[in-house]
């Protein structure tokens, strides 16, 4: 089992099902995540500690965040309501250009178990 922490507002997308794709740096902890390991998404700063278990679907690799934008709609990755710019802004307060350019990033469909 592999363990990501998130956000309260991503953690509760995905627990009431409008998000099922998670976007990571795609290092060595990621690259060791493949279809059918099952992920365990713990909820930052909350007590008491919430957790979801979900099973990985499909996994894609892309270059860098921009890439992985441009294959997905926005709606899908739960982000409708943002430009490309502003999401790959937000994305990069969390991974630097340099960090996508030496790891990829890769994108995580899952299913709620």
């Amino acid at each position: 089992m592999h363990e990501l922490h998130l956000h309260p507002e991503v953690f509760d997308l995905i627990k009431n099902g409008s998000k099922n794709i998670e976007m990571r740096l795609n290092d060595e902890k990621r690259k060791n995540m493949k279809i059918g390991d099952v992920i365990r998404f713990t909820k930052r700063f909350t007590e008491p500690v919430e957790t979801l278990d979900v099973k990985i679907k499909d996994r894609k690799e892309y270059n860098n965040f921009s890439e992985l934008i441009d294959n997905y709609e926005m709606k899908q990755l739960y982000f409708e309501n943002y430009t490309k710019e502003e999401l790959l802004n937000e994305l990069c307060r969390f991974y630097s250009i340099d960090e996508q350019n030496n790891n990829g990033v890769v994108a995580f469909e899952f299913e709620i178990i």
